[in-house]
């Protein structure tokens, strides 16, 4: 059951970044292991990927013990004691190499805080970040700027192939199989909001560089959207 990497993630985020990556992986004669709970799980179902579900019962050093990973991958989450860390701190004692992907600039200061005062209590060696506002992010956290790279997102990948795929198709019928029962071509109003909290609650409420406004009384993002 060895495998070359082990892959985690717990939150949608997450997911999105590695979800064509075991694909990618085994293109290169990698064996990787894509491991998910929470809501990355259904989630990765739904985008077509097949990951295993984390055992509970199962202590993160006795599943690397089992794998015998050289490399243990894991996405960041809002959760503060995601088995994420445990895996991380598992591997560090045991000599396997960990990589951190962070999916986005937010909240490079919470992402591996855990339950602690220290920003980077379960930091891997390495991270995997989107761009360089994220990398010079967790160089300001006192993360090393020669363990950090830059290496774009798969997800914006998935996008664009999708956006040209959808372009070969002819506008009125995708409408029609979206919308089946719109047959009288009427405006198709999309709602989207934000989650209301997170690990820093104030980033949820107005700030001076908001752009949204709503009716310009309210100061929470997702009841502001929302109008």
């Amino acid at each position: 059951m060895d495998k070359d990497i082990l892959i985690y993630v717990e939150d949608p985020g997450a997911a999105n970044y590695v979800a064509r990556l075991p694909a990618a992986l085994a293109g290169h004669g990698l064996r990787t292991l894509l491991l998910a709970e929470g809501h990355a799980y259904p989630y990765l179902l739904q985008r077509g990927v097949q990951p295993d579900i984390v055992d509970s019962s199962i202590a993160a050093s006795e599943i690397l013990d089992q794998l015998k990973p050289r490399l243990v991958v894991v996405g960041t989450s809002e959760n503060p004691d995601t088995f994420g860390f445990k895996l991380v701190q598992s591997a560090h004692a045991m000599g396997i190499k960990t990589l951190g992907v962070v999916n986005a600039f937010g909240n490079a200061d919470y992402r591996f805080r855990g339950q602690t005062d220290n920003s980077l209590a379960y930091a891997p060696e390495w991270l995997a970040v989107p761009d360089r506002w994220t990398k010079e992010a967790f160089i300001s956290q006192g993360y090393s700027p020669d363990h950090v790279t830059v290496c774009g997102h798969l997800h914006y990948d998935y996008v664009l192939d999708t956006r040209e795929r959808l372009d070969r198709e002819n506008r009125r019928k995708l409408r029609r199989k979206m919308f089946p029962a719109n047959q009288k071509d009427a405006p198709v109003v999309v709602f989207v909001s934000e989650i209301s909290t997170g690990l820093n609650p104030g980033k949820y409420s107005r700030t001076p560089d908001y752009t949204l406004q709503g009716r310009g009384k309210l100061t929470g993002r997702t009841e502001i959207v929302l109008e």
